[in-house]
């Protein structure tokens, strides 16, 4: 072979040249070949997107478990609605719960969980649709404030309060028709100090009186025995508001309302969340008298006379400070800021 040609053969190729006569490459396999690789893969290509495992499921688990990772992600690809399932509220049967399971088998149907974030389950435009208590739809409807994901609700609470303020009926058939077929709808949502609240805000012995019902409902006996001596030990206290409205003098309480009814559907206001503003009452909890008055109103299903002033904004100062609560859930004391947020939450409501 002449030196040339030699040195030729030796020389590496270049990948470069004769590119265009380069044979396709090989379109990439979404996962490794063999069901163990594939099982145990960390990443997985789900119509058409890669999609990483929770770290839970990343090692040392079951084929079964990672089965059903890749089995829920791709239904959760292609739903339209997350269904969020409360197995805590004392009403969600297993009947309720396999009916819920056949009317959405085409969505991705969850159990509520609190400490996991659902949110990360969602697509751009899913509905979230949750079926359980007052304190789930509370929840749910707190983590998707400020989001454009519709909520539907099927109250499956003892109250109801929230739903009931939006005309979403208990009837469990007729609110999967709301939520299969009701209009998004833009509602007011309230925010003391930046935490999102749907019924209602309170500084003081109404707040606690709150906290008191939920424990009682939840039958937690020392949290009910906590709260009742709040309740027992309640002082008056001097206050301040400004923004809105402007006024000062002493109360037990401070309630600011998104709905007509809170916690053991007491009446405390005449607004709605269709309303783009919040409400004042400037009776409810003023004494233990007024807050047994209310209870009674609310056994009897009676609405006692209550002036109420709207609001869009109030800054509260109290001497000394005092705990606030937003819904039945303790944010705090004061000072605060309690504002109202029109189109804070988009909720199915029945189609007039």
């Amino acid at each position: 072979m002449p030196p040339t040609e030699a040195r030729a053969a030796r020389r590496p190729r270049d990948p470069s040249r004769n590119a265009s006569h380069a044979a396709p490459a090989a379109h990439p396999m979404p996962f490794p070949r063999s069901e163990s690789s594939v099982i145990c893969s960390s990443r997985y290509l789900v119509c058409g997107s890669w999609l990483r495992a929770p770290n839970s499921l990343r090692s040392n688990d079951s084929l079964g478990r990672r089965r059903s990772f890749i089995a829920v992600m791709v239904k959760q690809r292609a739903a339209s609605s997350v269904i969020l399932i409360s197995g805590a509220a004392g009403s969600v049967t297993r009947e309720i719960e396999n009916r819920l399971r056949e009317v959405f088998q085409n969505d991705l149907v969850l159990d509520f969980d609190p400490d996991q974030d659902f949110r990360s389950w969602l697509t751009p435009g899913a509905r979230v649709i949750v079926a359980g208590g007052d304190g789930t739809v509370r929840f749910v409807a707190s983590r998707l404030a400020g989001t454009d994901h519709p909520l539907g609700i099927l109250p499956l609470g003892t109250f109801n309060n929230f739903a009931k303020s939006l005309g979403i009926p208990t009837d469990l058939e007729a609110a999967i028709q709301v939520a299969h077929d009701g209009r998004p709808t833009p509602i007011t949502i309230g925010r003391v100090n930046g935490q999102p609240f749907v019924e209602a805000a309170a500084a003081g012995m109404f707040g606690a009186a709150i906290t008191l019902g939920e424990a009682t409902k939840d039958l937690t006996v020392g949290h009910m025995g906590q709260r009742l001596q709040q309740v027992a030990g309640a002082r008056r206290f001097r206050y301040c508001l400004s923004g809105d409205l402007a006024r000062s003098g002493h109360a037990l309480s401070l309630v600011f309302a998104n709905t007509p009814s809170t916690g053991a559907r007491l009446p405390v206001a005449t607004t709605s969340p269709l309303e783009t503003t919040l409400q004042l009452s400037l009776t409810a909890g003023s004494s233990r008298f007024d807050l047994l008055r209310r209870i009674v109103a609310s056994v009897l299903r009676r609405r006692p006379a209550s002036p109420v002033v709207s609001f869009r904004h109030l800054h509260l100062e109290t001497v000394p400070a005092v705990d606030v609560y937003a819904d039945s859930e303790a944010v705090g004391q004061t000072p605060v800021d309690v504002e109202a947020q029109p189109g804070g939450l988009y909720v199915l409501v029945p189609a007039s």
